[in-house]
């Protein structure tokens, strides 16, 4: 898209492009401070995909939010830690500097695109809203601009739909639209927060494959969210596995899929369906994710852990590494296998 901007921001491929330290999220609810996320600590590479898994309301999408500076402030607000893109803390810029790093710098795409589109402008106004806002393009030249980038993201006949609106679109194609929004200002970072929700297997293929030529036609690194492990399997480089506001395990996707060290992210992995357990019942993982005004002591995990023990029920675990890219935030890391 921008070659200029490529070769001077761009980073070598496995340098660290984002850094969140001990990240903490509070919101005030009529219950009291409620700590959504609570030290979450993960990076991101130049052109990997990091997934972030995990069951609705663990913190995955208050995390995204955070990273992007739209955390809605009240009720919400970053209570501690940083977020460093290079040299810069997201968590300490004003207002006027984050803006320049959102779509520059750091791109986010919403889940369900249908309703995250504004029903009442053309898709092509709102691709080229960024376009005419941040880089000073005359309308005639953001339209065309706007019309590559819906090729890019394969909308056929991208001149004519251009003027079209987001009912006339359908989900897959609405995402796409969203995709090239994201993709306007070439930024180095694309947060696709459940990228492929309500969308039929064979379109979230399609989606799939579309985020995985554009990173290797951008270098652009990916933050996946998602609660589905079989995306995070085919998508990502490294996993970060999120309970109750905490990354409970994280390390090469092939760590975690096949050496999960943490009780919760074998729970998720036995309630994968397989070929072998077509006549079985599905293992699930028992009770529910806590109430975060009431999130238990210990390993918040320990209500619904089998395994737990007294230990797990009075202090709060901290991360133990298996190697130095895979740490798990268990008591018993070194001794927990899947059975």
């Amino acid at each position: 898209m921008r070659p200029a901007k490529q070769n001077e921001t761009r980073k070598t491929l496995g340098d660290t492009v984002l850094r969140v330290n001990n990240l903490q999220v509070d919101f005030e609810t009529p219950l009291g401070t409620v700590r959504a996320i609570d030290g979450a600590n993960f990076d991101l590479r130049a052109g990997e995909t990091l997934a972030i898994l995990g069951e609705s309301g663990s913190g995955k999408s208050v995390s995204a939010a955070a990273v992007m500076g739209l955390v809605p402030s009240p009720p919400g607000r970053i209570s501690g830690g940083e977020v460093l893109l290079g040299d810069r803390d997201l968590v300490r810029i004003s207002a006027r500097e984050m803006r320049r790093v959102q779509g520059d710098r750091i791109a986010m795409v919403f889940q369900d695109a249908i309703t995250s589109l504004n029903p009442g402008l053309t898709v092509g106004y709102q691709i080229a809203e960024p376009l005419r806002v941040k880089q000073g393009l005359s309308r005639a030249a953001a339209r065309k601009r706007a019309i590559a980038l819906m090729e890019r993201v394969q909308i056929a006949s991208a001149a004519q739909r251009v003027d079209d609106y987001p009912h006339q679109f359908s989900g897959g194609m609405s995402q796409r639209v969203m995709i090239a929004m994201a993709l306007a200002l070439d930024p180095e970072i694309l947060i696709a927060d459940e990228p492929t929700t309500a969308l039929d297997v064979t379109v979230q293929a399609q989606i799939m494959d579309l985020l995985r030529n554009l990173q290797r036609e951008t270098g652009m690194a990916i933050i996946l969210i998602t609660h589905d492990i079989g995306v995070a399997a085919e998508m990502a480089d490294r996993v970060a596995v999120m309970y109750a506001g905490r990354i409970v395990e994280s390390g090469p996707v092939q760590d975690i899929l096949y050496k999960p060290s943490h009780p919760y992210t074998i729970g998720l992995m036995d309630s994968i369906p397989t070929l072998e357990q077509k006549f079985q019942r599905l293992r699930q993982i028992d009770g529910a994710p806590p109430v975060m005004t009431a999130v238990p002591k210990g390993c918040a995990f320990h209500p619904r852990c089998a395994r737990a023990t007294d230990l797990c029920r009075t202090q709060r675990p901290e991360v133990v590494y298996l190697s130095p890219q895979h740490g798990s935030a268990c008591h018993y890391a070194k001794e927990v296998t899947r059975e």
